[in-house]
């Protein structure tokens, strides 16, 4: 595991966004597996800043599983429930800022593939709680070292081939 140490300022406003749960549906016509097509998700609204997204079982034709190719909008946690999929090709980048709420980080249940970067910063507790499969061949990007900050619950697996950088200030 190759580590980076960094400063890392905080720079979002004091006035927090109320978070909202935001539900991905997938199968959009257009293009049913973009994270920023507003058909892909309950409610027609991409997710932003301080919103909690729930990825659900993208077992069945109907719900198809998110790709991040692109730099998308902050949010505040993501969810990957059993069964669920996301994939961050190499050229997407994910920042999950808990915004040091009750929340934040990542829970995944399901499997999280990251070609590209995803940044977790200010979650409450761990950054990333994981009883599914992580597979890291990008930059995972931490507030605090990893060993206090990846949570592995009964059979998750981590899978690293990529990078950890862990910002420390």
């Amino acid at each position: 595991m190759k580590r980076k140490h960094a400063v890392h300022h905080f720079t979002h406003s004091l006035a927090t966004p109320v978070s909202r749960y935001v539900l991905w549906k997938g199968g959009d016509a257009v293009a049913p597996h973009c994270w920023l097509e507003p058909g892909n998700w309950q409610g027609g609204m991409v997710p932003g800043e301080g919103d909690i997204v729930v990825i659900p079982d993208c077992g069945n034709a109907e719900i198809l599983p998110p790709v991040i190719d692109c730099r998308v909008p902050d949010i505040g946690q993501l969810r990957i429930e059993k069964g669920g999929h996301l994939a961050i090709l190499p050229t997407g980048k994910l920042c999950v800022d808990g915004l040091n709420r009750d929340y934040g980080g990542v829970v995944n249940h399901g499997t999280l593939v990251l070609g590209g970067e995803l940044h977790i910063l200010h979650p409450w507790d761990a950054a990333l709680l994981n009883s599914g499969i992580f597979i890291n061949k990008g930059t995972l990007v931490l507030d605090r070292w990893a060993w206090d900050a990846v949570h592995h619950i009964g059979l998750g697996r981590y899978i690293e081939r990529g990078q950890v950088e862990e910002l420390v200030f």
